[in-house]
């Protein structure tokens, strides 16, 4: 049963691992959607919202694994809204959940509540067949 996730990010870091690390290196973390916004004005804090928002889902499922072990789909904002898919096996996880800036905008957060987690049975197109 999902419960509450929570993360907090220093915005700094995200600029960081972009400045350190290679495209393929980054993409092991996030989606070719989250570093297109690379080119945008909302970069670097979305991505450090997108990456508060994972992190905040691993911990609401209760999940002991590293973002790059997961099949995230995407983290979508809207507003002060957060929602997350991810694939595990043939279950689709969407949660939703809010993001703020601290005050000082050096740091981002997500939170996740169980009441916004859905899973959902994924079935393959041979199962639907039968």
């Amino acid at each position: 049963m999902p419960g509450t996730g929570f993360d907090i990010v220093d915005i700094r870091r995200i600029t960081g691992w972009a400045a350190r690390y290679d495209m393929p290196v980054l993409a092991t973390v996030f989606t070719p959607r989250e570093l297109a916004l690379q080119t945008t004005s909302l970069w670097p804090v979305a991505l450090a919202i997108c990456f508060c928002a994972k992190e905040a889902l691993i911990k609401a499922l209760g999940m002991n694994i590293g973002l790059a072990q997961l099949d995230l789909i995407e983290v979508g904002i809207a507003g002060q809204v957060l929602r997350v898919c991810l694939r595990e096996n043939e279950k689709l996880t969407v949660a939703h959940g809010c993001w703020r800036l601290l005050p000082d905008e050096r740091l981002a957060t997500a939170l996740i509540l169980d009441e916004w987690v859905r899973c959902e049975q994924l079935f393959s197109e041979d199962t639907n067949n039968r």
